[in-house]
C-alpha cells in the first residue's frame, strides 16, 4: 500500500529553506512545525502497515485516574506491579507485549530532556529565594505552598524530580536502553522496584518500561499505559502522542466522581478520535468512591449500583452531547480496581487505603458483606474486572481484530490527510494575505493607515476595560456558585438496637411504681466520623476540580475571555484592515497563561479533614416503646404525656445532631472558600494587568508590523517574488494531498 504522506513531507522540505523564504512573515519555525507534522503522520501509517497484525491497546486518562491499578487487575491479579504516579512527573509510559523469554527494558531520559527540568528547576529557585526575601518570617513549607499555587505543575514537578536524581541515578541520564531478564513476576516486581517505583532509585531518570510477558493472553496484541493527560515532561508527551497514532482501540478511564470532565471529551476528540481510533471504552474509574457517596443516600446495594450506573450513564450522555463531540461513540462501563485487590488479597495484607474502603463499603451495605464468600463475590462485581477482560478485551477487540485494523488504516489517512490539509491551507492563506496587502499597499495610503488606527485605539481601550470588569464579575460569581455547591448533609445514620428502660415512681403508698422500656438506636460515632470525613472531603475534591477545569489553559473562563476580547477589537476595528490574529494571540499569551497556571490543590485540605465528633451529642431515635395498662392510679399518672415526653427528648437530640452535621457543614464549604481566595486575588491581578497593557501591547505589536510593510513596500520586487515561491512550494503539497 502507497504512504502518500511519505510525498508530502518531501514537497514540504522544500519550506526549510532559511536563505530562499528569509522574511519575518514567513516564519522558518512554523514551515519545520509543519514539516515535522508530515513526517511523523508518514512514519505512523507506515508503523501501522509494517505491524498489521498487532493489535494495540491504550490505556489513558488524567493522573490519578487509575489507570495502573487498572492494568494491574486485568494482567497481574491486583499485585502492585505498575506502581501509581505520585506526581505527574513520575507517571511514566509503560508498554506491555507477548514475548518467550520474560524481561523488562529502560528507556532513559536523554541529557536534552534532563536539561529542560534543570531549567524548569532553576526557575524554581529563582522563586523560591525572591519569596524569601520577600517573606523572611515564613518557614520552607509556607514558601513551597505558596509557590505550589503560583507555578504550574512542570516547574515544581521538574525541581523535585531533580532533586531526587543523586548519584547513580543521574550517571544514568543519557544511557542505552538498559534490558532486565527475571524468571518470574515476584522476581519482576522486585527489579522492576528500582526503576518506576515511588522511591526507586532510578525512577527520576525512567522515561519510558518496555514489558515482556510469556502471557498467553497478550498474543498479537500491545498493552500502552501512558502517562496521564497533559504530561507536562514534553519529550514524553510527544511519545505518547506518537503511539497513539498507531493505536488501534482504547480504554479511556475517567474519574467516577468528576465523570467525563471537559478535559476527559477534551482528549477524546483531539487526542482519539483524530487519529481515527473508533474502538473506545470509556471506564467510570474509582466506581466504590462514588458508590460510598450514593451508599450513604441508599443504604441497598442493588438499588445503589443501579441508580449509579444510570446516572453515571446519563453523565457520560450529557457530556457527549454537550460538548459536540462528533466521532464514533464508545462504550461505557464501571471498573474499581481497588475492590479487585479487596478480592485477591488476603486481608492481613490489605494497605490503610484498602482497609478503609472495605469498612464503608461493609458498614454502607451489611447486607452483602455477612461472611467472606459473600463479601468476595460482592467485591468481584463491583471491580467488573472479569466483565471488562471477556466482553471488552476478548470480545470487543480481540475478536474483532483484522475489523479494527483495517478500520483504523482507512480512519488514519482519512483524518490526518483532513488535519494537515487545514494545516497546510492555513500557512498559504496567510502567505496570499500579505502578498495581497502587500500588493495593494503605498506609502502614502500606509501614512493614512498608521492615523487611522491611532484614533481606534482609544476605542479599543474602552471596549477591553468593560469585559475585564465583566471578568472580575465573572470570577466572583463562579467562586461564590462553588462555595454555595450543595453538601448534602448524611441522613442515614449508622447505629445498632439497644433497650432502654426507666421507671416512675406513682409517689402515692401501696401504689406500684410504673415501668417502661422502648428501643432505641445508639448512634456509632466512630462511622458518622468517617462518613463526615469521606462525604466531606468528595465535596472538596469537587469544588476542587470543577475550579481547576474552568481555570485551567483551554478551560471555559479563558475561552470566553478571548472570545469577548477578540469581538471588542473586531468591533472597534470593524471598518480598518483586519489586525492578524497572531499579534492578538502573542499580546494575549503571557498573561492567559499566567491565568491558567492558577490552579487549585485541595490535599493539604483533605490530609487535615478529620473532624473530631466523639463529643458530639447524637440522639436515641425511639423506634418502639411499651407500657403497662393503668389501673388505679391511671387518674394521678398519665402515660401517654410520659410518652410524649420521651419522643420529645428523642426529637430534641436529633435535631441537635442535625444542627451539628449542618454546622459542620458550613465549616466545610468556608474552607473551601479559602481555597478561592488566594486563587482569587491572583487572577485579579492578571485581569488588571491586562486591562492596562493588553492595548499597549497591541499598539506596540501593530506598529512593528506596519514597519515591517513598510519597508516591504519600498523593496516589492524583492519581497513578492518570496511570497510567490512560497506559495507555489505550499500549492504542491497541497496537490500531493488532495
Amino acid at each position: 500500500m502507497e504512504n502518500k504522506f511519505e510525498k508530502i513531507h518531501e514537497a514540504l522540505l522544500f519550506l526549510d529553506n532559511q536563505n530562499r523564504f528569509n522574511h519575518e512573515n514567513l516564519k522558518i519555525e512554523d514551515s519545520r512545525s509543519l514539516i515535522a507534522e508530515a513526517k511523523k503522520i508518514s512514519h505512523g501509517l507506515q508503523e501501522i502497515l509494517t505491524e498489521g497484525k498487532i493489535l494495540k491497546i491504550g490505556i489513558v486518562g488524567q493522573v490519578k485516574a487509575g489507570k495502573s491499578s487498572f492494568l494491574n487487575a486485568l494482567f497481574f491479579e491486583g499485585k502492585e506491579i505498575l506502581p501509581k504516579a505520585s506526581t505527574p512527573m513520575t507517571a511514566g509510559l509503560t508498554v506491555i507485549r507477548y514475548a518467550e523469554n520474560p524481561s523488562f527494558e529502560i528507556e532513559f531520559y536523554t541529557q536534552e530532556d534532563f536539561k529542560v527540568f534543570e531549567d524548569n528547576a532553576t526557575v524554581y529557585e529563582k522563586y523560591f529565594d525572591d519569596t524569601k526575601r520577600e517573606n523572611p518570617d515564613w518557614s520552607t513549607k509556607d514558601i513551597e505552598a505558596d509557590l505550589s499555587e503560583k507555578l504550574n505543575d512542570e516547574i515544581c514537578s521538574s525541581k523535585e524530580l531533580v532533586d531526587r536524581c543523586k548519584g547513580d541515578a543521574r550517571r544514568k541520564i543519557g544511557n542505552m536502553i538498559e534490558k532486565v531478564p527475571f524468571s518470574n513476576i515476584s522476581e519482576m516486581q522486585g527489579r522492576l522496584i528500582d526503576y518506576v517505583g515511588a522511591e526507586g532509585k532510578y525512577t527520576s531518570v525512567t522515561k519510558s518500561l518496555f514489558l515482556y510477558l510469556n502471557d498467553e493472553r497478550l498474543k498479537n496484541i500491545e498493552i500502552v499505559d501512558t502517562p496521564g493527560v497533559n504530561d507536562p515532561v514534553v519529550s514524553r508527551e510527544e511519545r505518547t502522542k506518537d503511539f497513539l497514532r498507531t493505536c488501534h482501540g482504547v480504554f479511556l478511564l475517567s474519574y467516577a466522581g468528576q465523570l467525563c470532565s471537559k478535559t476527559d471529551i477534551d482528549f477524546l476528540e483531539t487526542r482519539i478520535n483524530s487519529q481515527g481510533i473508533d474502538a473506545v471504552v470509556l471506564l467510570a474509574s474509582k466506581y466504590d468512591s462514588a458508590l460510598q457517596e450514593i451508599g450513604y443516600k441508599i443504604p441497598d446495594l442493588e438499588r445503589a449500583h443501579g441508580k449509579l450506573g444510570r446516572d453515571l450513564k446519563q453523565s457520560f450522555e450529557d457530556a457527549l452531547k454537550n460538548t459536540g463531540y462528533k466521532g464514533v461513540k464508545p462504550k461505557f462501563d464501571v471498573t474499581s480496581g481497588i475492590c479487585f485487590s479487596l478480592y485477591l488479597k488476603e486481608m492481613n495484607t490489605w494497605d490503610a487505603t484498602e482497609r478503609q474502603v472495605y469498612d464503608n463499603l461493609s458498614e454502607l451495605f451489611p447486607d452483602y458483606f455477612n461472611s467472606d464468600d459473600d463479601a468476595k463475590e460482592t467485591l468481584l462485581g463491583l471491580s467488573n474486572i472479569e466483565v471488562i477482560r471477556e466482553e471488552y478485551i476478548e470480545k470487543e477487540f480481540k475478536e474483532n481484530k483484522d475489523k479494527i485494523i483495517g478500520a483504523k488504516i482507512s480512519n488514519y489517512e482519512e483524518k490526518n490527510k483532513r488535519n494537515l490539509q487545514t494545516e497546510i491551507e492555513a500557512a498559504k492563506e496567510k502567505a496570499v494575505k500579505q502578498k495581497r496587502l502587500l500588493e495593494s499597499s503605498d506609502l502614502e495610503k500606509l501614512k493614512e493607515d498608521r492615523e487611522s488606527y491611532q484614533n481606534m485605539f482609544s476605542k479599543i481601550q474602552g471596549g477591553i476595560s468593560n469585559t475585564i470588569k465583566d471578568a472580575k464579575q465573572n470570577l466572583n460569581n463562579i467562586a461564590h456558585n462553588l462555595g454555595q455547591t450543595s453538601w448534602n448533609v448524611p441522613s442515614n445514620i449508622p447505629g445498632s438496637r439497644s433497650p432502654y428502660s426507666f421507671k416512675i415512681e406513682s409517689g402515692a403508698w401501696l401504689i406500684p411504681n410504673a415501668s417502661y422500656s422502648c428501643d432505641y438506636n445508639e448512634i456509632d460515632r466512630e462511622a458518622v466520623r468517617r462518613i463526615v470525613k469521606t462525604s466531606g472531603t468528595a465535596y472538596i475534591d469537587n469544588v476542587t476540580t470543577v475550579w481547576n477545569d474552568k481555570f485551567k489553559k483551554g478551560g471555559q473562563f479563558e475561552l470566553d475571555l478571548k472570545r469577548r476580547i477578540e469581538k471588542e477589537i473586531e468591533n472597534a476595528l470593524e471598518k480598518q484592515p483586519k489586525l492578524d490574529p497572531e499579534i492578538l494571540q502573542n499580546a494575549l499569551a503571557e498573561v492567559l497563561r499566567n491565568i491558567t497556571s492558577i490552579q487549585i490543590d485541595s490535599l493539604t485540605f483533605t490530609q487535615n479533614f478529620d473532624y473530631d465528633v466523639t463529643n458530639l451529642k447524637f440522639p436515641c431515635r425511639l423506634t418502639e416503646a411499651y407500657y403497662p395498662n393503668w389501673t388505679t392510679f391511671s387518674e394521678s399518672i398519665n402515660s401517654s404525656q410520659v410518652i410524649n415526653d420521651v419522643h420529645n427528648t428523642v426529637e430534641k437530640l436529633e435535631y441537635e445532631m442535625r444542627s451539628t452535621l449542618l454546622r459542620l457543614r458550613a465549616e466545610v464549604q468556608a474552607e473551601a472558600k479559602k481555597l478561592f481566595t488566594s486563587p482569587m486575588g491572583k487572577i485579579e491581578i492578571e485581569l488588571t494587568r491586562l486591562d492596562k497593557h493588553l492595548v499597549l501591547t497591541l499598539e506596540k505589536e501593530f506598529s512593528k508590523q506596519l514597519d515591517l510593510l513598510e519597508t516591504d513596500i519600498k523593496e516589492k520586487e524583492r519581497v513578492i517574488p518570496i511570497f510567490e515561491d512560497f506559495i507555489d512550494t505550499i500549492n504542491n503539497a497541497l496537490h500531493l494531498i488532495k
